[in-house]
């Protein structure tokens, strides 16, 4: 694991003990990663990302509807967008993170509809921050940035996704399933169960059908708390359902038994990949 992912890692436990972030390397105050997975380095672009600061930046918070590129109080955040023009990213939203806070945006690619514009799909990018009026200098940090970077949203520790019963088709909340685990059986009547899960840098993997998909769902049963082997899901698709936002189903193994899984996504494309997700399973029926 490289030393930006490792310090990443370490940046959520500090926020969330009350601690501010370390300042980033180069020089900067922030560290960006992906608003999913929380990964850093490398972040994908035509994605979702969070910039974490070490202080406060604006005295707004909240989300912006429709999304906006200067708060009312003056801050931005703008990005190479290629070789030689910087743009201003949309900033989707702004929260309190320890003694900082996090300022959510969205960096453009190439790929598909882009209402901010285009921009180049991968390359080491310098990332400014600009805070709210009064409340300090510009900030700037280098990232390095790719097509794309799959990582999952979660809610509470679990997958932010649903459970398609394979028989029914019945429809449940992940979160629901962690409460009700026997509501989300792993398959019923030998039809195996289907996953949705919502993503964001995984734009460049969207196919439907998906037929030799890059990117790979993987599950591993959990007993006491030795995490076993994983394996590899079906993709069934990966489509787009917002601006940066992408939403995968998969079809469960036929052999699976129920139980405590951890769930990952990784792609053929690049090695790095996020911490695992809980998912809590029914046993067939």
């Amino acid at each position: 694991m490289g030393r930006s992912r490792i310090w990443a890692a370490g940046l959520a436990v500090m926020v969330a003990l009350g601690f501010p972030p370390p300042a980033s390397a180069g020089g900067g105050s922030f560290v960006i990663a992906n608003t999913a997975s929380s990964l850093a380095e490398p972040v994908p672009r035509g994605a979702l990302l969070s910039l974490t600061t070490e202080v406060p930046v604006s005295p707004e918070t909240g989300k912006f509807l429709p999304w906006v590129t200067t708060t009312q109080g003056g801050l931005f955040v703008e990005a190479t967008c290629s070789t030689l023009r910087m743009m201003q990213l949309p900033i989707v939203g702004i929260s309190d993170a320890g003694r900082g806070q996090k300022v959510d945006v969205y960096y453009p690619n190439a790929l598909g509809d882009e209402p901010f514009g285009h921009c180049e799909n991968e390359g080491t990018a310098e990332v400014r921050l600009q805070p709210a009026t009064g409340m300090g200098p510009m900030m700037v940090q280098p990232v390095v940035t790719v097509n794309g970077h799959p990582g999952i949203f979660s809610i509470g520790g679990t997958a932010d996704g649903r459970h398609i019963n394979g028989f029914d088709m019945k429809s449940t909340r992940l979160d629901e399933c962690a409460a009700a685990p026997v509501a989300c059986p792993v398959k019923t009547q030998g039809q195996p169960a289907l996953l949705t899960v919502r993503l964001t840098g995984a734009e460049m993997f969207i196919c439907n059908p998906c037929l030799f998909p890059n990117i790979i769902f993987e599950l591993a049963p959990v007993t006491g708390v030795i995490v076993g082997t994983y394996q590899q899901q079906e993709v069934v698709t990966v489509i787009s359902v917002g601006l940066g936002v992408e939403e995968a189903k998969i079809r469960l193994s036929t052999n699976l038994t129920g139980g405590e899984y951890r769930l990952r996504v990784k792609q053929t494309l690049r090695p790095e990949f996020a911490g695992p997700l809980t998912l809590l399973l029914g046993p067939p029926n």
